[in-house]
């Protein structure tokens, strides 16, 4: 999937961040730009011309003295936030609003947890541990009970399209993630494979030592996983094009091509029906299902107890909560503290994004956030919005120079075939019906929740997977509309507007029609690009795996994107600090660019536009103030360009820009029409 355009507000200022200084002699802004996302770098008493430092100017009666972990974003994630933390308080006691109140209840009775510490997970491990024979194995991997995460050697995970038939919806059966990455990390160690054992191996050793293992008993159970982990490595088969039809499988073909391994019992007992669709790798499966044998049980039993504790790292107490979430940080990329956030939003983030969202529950908040508070002015008036923007694409496409016929032709067709998801999932698609917790009172707790809804989403994979697979609907579990959030999903050749982004100041249905265009309507511009970009040129209009733009305009459109990358490292954001990572930045800075174009295309067919407003509200929805040593870990490592940049860098490449503000060579704001970088 494509990494989302968006963020929580959590992580809005890892995504956005920059970090400024004085600018070296000949890179863009003539020394005249300052990173105005630094808390600080703007008061209200100096003169900034809009000429000069376009970002900081239009910004600066929101910068000046604002605090760290202002912005628009976080604006709207904090509202967002309010909004579901009041629908939660409402609930009703009965039907699906008291499950989610309950799950909600228990995962934010913190006291609770605590007091709780792993016990929650003993019964869990402890089914673990009373295996002592291959039936025994079989018993647990079919056991929806004692093993309600699903964890086994080869298992059901998900149902989503198949990569063979754009019309089929197919039950993924595959060998577990591994705890080092991938299957090359158990041959040649890489350091983020060292920095994955670290983890697990803390995280492990510390759940362990809840229960009451050894430090020696964590260790031997660490080396099983380990050693199993590598043998199932060894059996990963590398696929090619011409091998994914024989992926697709019905239940017999799924269940004769691993031999006596007992699919066939899993699959029945977890409700995954005979008549559904399969995809698996037969080549890895059978070679791992081979290790399915008496030798081998100590080890499974190892990585069997590995993966539970680092599935239940999140939902047990608090000390194993921060542990978790310290040792997700990169040991070895600087990661300066979150911003600073009030107690009670922090807490409410921290319950909406880490604990609801994704779960069962999660689709409960997001349908009634949806009924009480997504305007249907909204959804029609953005339907619209990106409906035009899909059709001035279309103009783009047919006019872009450096596209050939048979380019344009095949960006055309895929163009075509977007769906445009917009604020609203299709909740029919999930039955919640079996959906069912305990509250605290009546002896819960929320490890055992978070199980009752991981079983919900299985019953979920296994009814899709007897359906045609439909790319028209949203389905509820595949993204959250309540995340402040839109992105491309290139499986789907959809893009998704979620209703979490749809609110002031990024978008109103009471803005003028310029506003909407400077704001929302350049993020769908910019995500609809990313379907036509290196990753989307991946991708058919049906969502499988295929290059279809044509070798000569894949070399062009490299050529164009390599000036991106050239233009971006003659940039200092930081003084004495090296240049920006131009090549990290070329595909989100190329969206943000075709977000703008198309949009300043839409304009030109309005005489009175105006353009001020238009380019206000685009350094609007950019606005940020972090701490500096935040934008300093952050701004080499981050695929997106610092926010003041995004703005900076992506207006001053239009002729627009340039002659709405009178703009000459002696301005920061000045580029030459030969130096300039967008791509479309």
């Amino acid at each position: 999937m494509k990494i989302k355009f968006l963020t929580m507000a959590c992580a809005i200022a890892l995504v956005f961040s920059g970090c400024g200084g004085t600018a070296l002699s000949g890179e863009p802004g003539q020394g005249k730009w300052r990173n105005s996302n630094i808390t600080g770098s703007v008061t209200a008493e100096e003169t900034i011309r809009l000429q000069d430092d376009f970002a900081a100017a239009a910004d600066q009666a929101l910068l000046a003295g604002a605090e760290s972990g202002t912005g628009s974003f976080v604006t709207v994630t904090r509202t967002v936030c309010a909004k579901k933390q009041k629908l939660i308080e409402e609930c009703l006691p009965e039907g699906e609003e008291g499950e989610l109140k309950k799950y909600a209840e228990l995962a934010s009775d913190w006291e609770s947890r605590n007091a709780d510490g792993a016990e929650p997970l003993r019964p869990y491990m402890e089914a673990i541990e009373a295996i002592s024979s291959l039936d025994d194995l079989t018993a647990y991997a079919c056991d929806t009970e004692k093993n309600p995460f699903c964890l086994g050697i080869l298992m059901p995970t998900f149902t989503s399209q198949s990569q063979s038939d754009p019309t089929v919806a197919s039950l993924a059966i595959s060998t577990p993630d591994y705890m080092l990455g991938d299957h090359e990390a158990y041959f040649s160690l890489t350091n983020d494979a060292l920095e994955r054992r670290e983890y697990t191996n803390r995280i492990t050793e510390h759940i362990l030592g809840k229960l009451g293992y050894s430090k020696e008993d964590a260790a031997h159970i660490l080396q099983a996983n380990y050693r199993f982990e590598k043998k199932l490595a060894g059996t990963d088969m590398l696929l090619t094009d011409s091998d994914m039809p024989d992926m697709q499988l019905d239940f017999s073909g799924c269940t004769e091509a691993v031999g006596t391994y007992p699919l066939k019992d899993i699959l029945l007992s977890r409700g995954f029906p005979e008549d559904g669709k399969y995809y698996m790798n037969t080549k890895t499966a059978a070679k791992a299902a081979a290790l399915y044998t008496e030798q081998n049980l100590a080890d499974i039993k190892g990585m069997l107890m590995v993966h539970l504790a680092a599935k239940a790292a999140l939902y047990l107490d608090r000390e194993t909560f921060e542990l978790e979430q310290s040792l997700q940080k990169s040991r070895l990329t600087p990661s300066p503290e979150d911003l600073p956030v009030p107690e009670e939003q922090k807490a409410q983030q921290e319950l909406f994004d880490t604990f609801i969202a994704g779960s069962a529950a999660g689709v409960i908040l997001d349908r009634i956030y949806v009924e009480r508070y997504v305007d249907p002015e909204a959804i029609a008036d953005l339907e619209k919005l990106t409906q035009d923007v899909i059709g001035q694409f279309r103009v783009l496409f047919t006019e872009e120079a450096w596209l050939s016929e048979a380019g344009q032709t095949a960006a055309l067709e895929k163009l075509d075939a977007l769906v445009p998801h917009v604020l609203v999932p299709d909740f029919d698609m999930i039955d919640l019906s079996g959906f069912h917790v305990l509250s605290r009172e009546e002896g819960e707790n929320f490890l055992a929740a978070v199980a009752a809804s991981e079983l919900c989403k299985q019953a979920h994979s296994a009814a899709l997977c007897t359906q045609p697979y439909d790319r028209t609907r949203w389905d509820p579990l595949s993204a959250s509309t309540t995340q402040t959030n839109a992105y491309y999903m290139p499986t789907t050749n959809g893009i998704y507007i979620l209703a979490g982004a749809a609110e002031a100041p990024i978008y109103s249905p009471d803005m003028s029609y310029e506003e909407k265009l400077g704001g929302i309507c350049t993020i769908i511009g910019h995500e609809i690009t990313h379907g036509f970009d290196k990753n989307g040129a991946l991708y058919n209009q049906y969502g499988l795996k295929e290059n279809w733009l044509p070798v000569q305009d894949a070399m062009k459109f490299s050529d164009l994107c390599d000036k991106v990358a050239e233009y971006y490292t003659t940039i200092h954001p930081l003084s004495g600090g090296p240049a920006c990572n131009g090549s990290l930045l070329t595909g989100e800075a190329t969206a943000d660019m075709g977000g703008l174009r198309v949009t300043l295309d839409l304009a030109a067919a309005d005489e009175d536009f105006d353009y001020d407003a238009y380019f206000r509200q685009y350094a609007l929805i950019w606005a940020l103030s972090i701490p500096e040593d935040r934008a300093q870990a952050q701004y080499q490592s981050d695929v997106h360009p610092p926010a003041y940049l995004r703005v900076n860098v992506g207006l001053q490449q239009f002729a627009e820009f340039q002659e709405t503000y009178g703009i000459t060579e002696n301005d920061g704001m000045y580029l030459a029409e030969d130096r300039r970088i967008a791509v479309w």
